[in-house]
């Protein structure tokens, strides 16, 4: 892993529902850039889902 995969990790885990152009946008990259990377690390096991955390309020 790289700079650019631990900053799109920090991203996703800040918000996992940001879209890859908006990832791609900040990171100065393509957004297919970022979605090779997001299917990399996926398939290799460090990026495993998201989930949306529901406020019973």
């Amino acid at each position: 892993m790289d700079e650019t995969d631990l900053s799109i990790i920090e991203i996703m885990t800040e918000n996992a529902r940001v879209s890859f152009r908006k990832i791609a946008k900040k990171l100065d990259v393509s957004p297919d850039t970022v979605i090779n990377r997001y299917k990399t690390l996926q398939e290799k096991g460090v990026i495993r889902g998201s989930t949306v955390v529901i406020d019973p309020k």
